[in-house]
């Protein structure tokens, strides 16, 4: 596929950085509407490990700019794996888990989130929750657990909590780790049905969905 020429930078003409970030954008929204009907040739052309090290490269870049490829990427493959199982596995097998665990993780290094960080954690932890696998979940939950713990008690300069972000930690919780014994046991020991009571409790959240999603997890506790 050209497109992934592009965006690994397969190519002799040096953009300026704002025309780079506006191709490259533009070429992740070409993918997501090309690939559900080439999933095969995306593969094998290795279109999640170049979309992988686009985002790790992205990473390091000072471009506040950069922030929109590191969305644009997670989420093409978010959306891709949760309709391909092929894609699925190719992005866990290219070190997918690792990639996005780490950018989640340097989001809540941060100071105080911003709504653009926390769109990037929302689409970072949707997408582990489905490379994951009960295995390295467990890698996984010690974010997730540090996510809620904020999420509890925030930063005064933190902006507004996106209540889709701790819906998908929820989602991430009971997908990956509740449904594991010695996953749920682990979680068990760490405090985490306690910290889903406070996360309703602390927060006062009213969605008649959410609660009795957290009421359905800490019965199956």
């Amino acid at each position: 596929m050209g497109l992934l020429k592009l965006i690994s930078h397969q190519q002799q003409i040096k953009w300026h950085p704002r025309q780079e970030c506006y191709l490259v954008s533009l070429s992740l929204n070409i993918l997501l509407k090309i690939v559900p009907a080439s999933t095969e040739e995306f593969i094998e052309d290795g279109g999640p490990s170049t979309v992988l090290q686009l985002l790790s490269n992205s990473r390091d870049k000072v471009y506040h700019y950069s922030h929109d490829i590191m969305l644009r990427s997670i989420e093409l493959l978010a959306l891709l794996s949760h309709k391909f199982t092929t894609i699925r596995d190719s992005v866990a097998f290219n070190g997918g888990v690792n990639c996005v665990l780490g950018l989640c993780e340097d989001v809540l290094e941060s100071h105080f989130l911003q709504e653009q960080q926390q769109h990037l954690l929302s689409a970072g932890i949707f997408l582990l929750e489905k490379v994951c696998n009960h295995i390295n979940a467990l890698e996984v939950l010690p974010m997730i657990i540090k996510y809620m713990n904020r999420y509890i008690e925030p930063d005064e300069k933190d902006q507004l909590q996106i209540p889709k972000v701790i819906i998908l930690c929820l989602s991430f919780i009971w997908n990956q780790i509740a449904c594991c014994e010695d996953n749920a046991a682990k979680f068990v020991k760490m405090g985490g049905v306690y910290l889903i009571l406070d996360v309703v409790k602390e927060r006062n959240l009213v969605s008649e969905y959410l609660k009795s999603y957290v009421n359905q997890q800490v019965v199956n506790f």
